[in-house]
């Protein structure tokens, strides 16, 4: 097993850190909203990001708000003891499924073995807005079905290279339905072909690190937030235990991890790219995908078509970690 790149935060630096929270001066809790010690600060509510089970009793510093945050129950709920609700503004119910946050151990690693991290609520209770600004988002049948494929796709060719590129909608949202193949300049962040081979490329798309992969996206198009994504995980029926194998491609898995493609998706066995000083290694049986959306300054979200269900987790911000990119029509 392969080596993660940096470790999740402890169950014993969490438990220690609550434990110094609840010890904390009470003498100071009248008017700063940080006598509850954060255990990292965003800018905006909305960049608190996915409050997963196992981030139950996290707490985040919203700079916008001056005020902290904690996970409870699967919503943030604002530390003045009133419940924030999903959204964290009341009067926008389009943000009915707002932030929240994996924590602990199932913060993000890029290792395979950590497939089964931070996850999305599930079924209709996701209903988060989606792309198109819908306020809340409703299961779509399946259009592939028993070899019958009825899904609505369409084409778009990339001005930047004339790389013509097969879509595909899904609910409200528009997906491109194969794996993003252009390479960035330099300087707007690095992208690789699978096993360093040219031909990988043409085959899978490329591998871009978070910084190219936020800006790799053609004008119209945009690399999804995380929201989206669950906007995408309700359009399916939610993440459950089906989810993965909807939207995986029907071949180039393993044979027992095959998708049904349901949803003309095509999910494919990529993998990623990571490098361990000059050992480069690129994981099997993955389809990770970035999202848009950053977990603090030094991790980003993205999505995981396990053989089962579809996982929201972090991997680091770096030039040595790399992931497929989806874009999403604006």
């Amino acid at each position: 097993m392969k080596k993660s790149l940096y470790a999740g935060i402890s169950v014993v630096s969490t438990a220690l850190l609550m434990s110094l929270v609840a010890c904390g001066d009470d003498s100071s809790s009248g008017t700063d909203s940080k006598t509850v010690t954060p255990d990292f600060e965003v800018q905006t509510f909305d960049d608190l990001g996915i409050c997963a089970k196992t981030a139950e009793g996290n707490v985040g510093f919203v700079k916008d708000d001056n005020a902290t945050y904690t996970c409870k129950s699967g919503e943030w709920v604002k530390d003045d003891g009133k419940d924030s609700g999903k959204s964290g503004d009341s009067d926008d119910p389009s943000n009915d499924n707002g932030g929240k946050t994996p924590s602990g151990d199932d913060i993000g690693s890029s290792n395979s073995s950590n497939d089964n991290g931070g996850k999305t609520p599930s079924g209709d209770d996701i209903g988060s807005s989606n792309s198109s600004g819908s306020n809340t988002t409703k299961a779509v049948d399946p259009c592939n079905v028993n070899g019958t494929d009825n899904c609505k796709y369409g084409s778009f060719t990339d001005s930047r290279d004339d790389h013509e590129y097969k879509t595909v909608t899904i609910g409200e949202q528009e997906w491109f339905a194969e794996n993003l193949n252009f390479e960035p300049k330099d300087e707007d962040g690095k992208s690789y072909c699978r096993d360093d081979e040219p031909e990988n490329c043409d085959k899978y798309g490329r591998l871009y690190t978070w910084t190219a992969a936020s800006v790799a996206c053609p004008e119209g198009w945009h690399l999804p937030s995380d929201k989206e994504v669950r906007t995408l995980l309700a359009s399916i029926g939610g993440d459950n235990i089906s989810a993965g194998k909807k939207l995986r491609a029907t071949t180039g898995w393993d044979e027992e991890d095959n998708g049904t493609n349901s949803y003309g998706f095509n999910g494919i066995a990529v993998g990623d790219r990571i490098a361990y000083g000059k050992t480069v290694v690129y994981s099997d049986d993955m389809a990770k995908y970035w999202t848009s959306t950053k977990y603090g300054d030094k991790e980003a979200y993205f999505f995981n078509l396990t053989e089962l269900d579809v996982v929201i987790n972090t991997d680091e911000i770096s030039d040595d970690l790399a992931n497929s990119v989806r874009c999403l029509k604006d």
